[in-house]
């Protein structure tokens, strides 16, 4: 320190101390600035997800492939009613239904109006996961379609009737 003054060296160390504090300053006030826009992006994310969900349920649903889940000898022939295929399929999709999942358990419901296609019940449940869903046009549809038939259980048909009570004053 030969040539230093305690005074100079002090002088020095406080200004590199302002530096480093400055320089800190900055790191951190970037660093926030990033943390507030990510959390920007992660709500507009979700604020997105929200609303595909919303245009997935409104739209028309075509049913997934499903093949593979039901055993092919449980495939019925064309015009028939494989009641083993309708009931593996609704016993699926009431599982699915009750666990939120609206969309897997139209499927399945589909596939058991498929295997019976005029089963007033699996023709109910079509129509009971459409209206869940939101989609207000084919739950009518499918209500009018169990309304109108005279071979199903006298309860799903008042049930239907019912439904359809429902959804016309609540237009």
């Amino acid at each position: 320190m030969a040539g230093y003054t305690r005074k100079g060296v002090m002088l020095w160390v406080a200004a590199l101390a302002a530096i480093v504090a400055f320089a800190g300053g900055c790191e951190q006030a970037e660093l926030k600035a990033n943390e507030e826009q990510v959390k920007a992006q992660q709500r507009q994310i979700d604020e997105l997800q929200k609303q595909i969900a919303a245009m997935k349920a409104q739209q028309s649903y075509a049913a997934p492939a499903t093949a593979g889940a039901y055993p092919a000898a449980a495939l019925g022939t064309p015009g028939s009613c494989d009641r083993n295929v309708m009931r593996l399929a609704s016993r699926r999709g009431g599982k699915e239904f009750s666990s939120g999942n609206l969309t897997r358990a139209l499927g399945y419901y589909r596939d058991a109006l498929t295997a019976c296609p005029g089963n007033a019940r699996a023709a109910l449940n079509v129509a009971r996961t459409y209206e869940a869903i939101g989609n207000r046009e084919q739950a009518i549809r499918y209500y009018r379609q169990v309304a109108a038939s005279s071979g199903g259980n006298p309860k799903d048909v008042e049930a239907a009737r019912t439904a359809l009570s429902r959804l016309s004053a609540s237009r």
